[in-house]
């Protein structure tokens, strides 16, 4: 099933969110709420899970304001307006969401669970950090995905260039060959028969190759050596004693 937001993202992130969110609940716990395992099992398990709650709260909302403002500035050349929206939206997000932390700092203290928490200013740096932390590892991966699409791509119309090329090539050489080969031919029929029937079997031997071959990408070299020597065959009768062709392939592992 095709993650529904990987444009949006660049990845599907449900992975990142599994590890990211506990693993930040806990640094959050033990770094800036000052927790350590000796306290208190009720007062850590209500630290560790104000700070899961939070957590997850701004992650959501964080990673649905990437998905929205990407929506509305896609190109690279609106990036910097995409930010500064995500940063004053940030801004407003933090401000909301320590309204509610007070609010379940109220709540909890009814069932009478009360610690000291960092005052309102560090409250909000740390939000900040934070929240600034999970906005450029899911900016760095867009961005990562975004350069690796445009080289897949540069490769593919770069692919498709060369074959059109090789196309625009053999559609104008062909009937310059054909033409070239037949005026050969007719001269060579009063001269010697047997050598204008071999001309005949290598010029359609050359040609039924070259059809055949066309929409190829691959092609086996045993049959390009083939075409090789049935058309060098048709340049040397043309040309006489003025072209002289050698073909030397190395055996494998030389």
């Amino acid at each position: 099933m095709t993650f529904r937001y990987k444009n949006e993202l660049g990845i599907d992130d449900r992975w990142l969110m599994l590890l990211g969110i506990p693993l930040v609940s806990i640094l959050v716990t033990f770094v800036f709420m000052e927790a350590n395992l000796m306290d208190d099992p009720g007062l850590l398990l209500a630290k560790v899970l104000q700070s899961f709650v939070f957590t997850l709260i701004y992650w959501l909302i964080l990673r649905r304001m990437f998905i929205v403002m990407r929506r509305i500035y896609p190109g690279t050349q609106q990036t910097n307006k995409r930010i500064a929206w995500q940063l004053l939206i940030t801004v407003v997000v933090i401000g909301t969401v320590q309204a509610l932390s007070y609010f379940m700092d109220w709540c909890l203290s009814g069932f009478g669970v009360e610690y000291e928490k960092p005052g309102l200013i560090q409250l909000n740096v740390i939000s900040l950090i934070l929240s600034l932390m999970v906005g450029a590892v899911y900016e760095g991966i867009y961005f990562f995905s975004k350069y690796k699409a445009a080289d897949i791509e540069r490769e593919r119309l770069k692919r498709a260039n060369i074959r059109s090329e090789l196309d625009t090539l053999r559609n104008q050489v062909n009937p310059h060959f054909l033409f070239n080969s037949l005026n050969t031919l007719s001269s060579i029929i009063p001269e010697d028969q047997d050598l204008a029937v071999e001309f005949v079997q290598k010029l359609s031997s050359a040609y039924r190759n070259i059809l055949e071959i066309r929409n190829e990408k691959v092609i086996p070299l045993e049959r390009e050596l083939e075409t090789l020597h049935a058309y060098v065959f048709l340049l040397e009768l043309r040309f006489r004693d003025k072209l002289k062709v050698e073909v030397n392939i190395d055996e494998p592992g030389e």
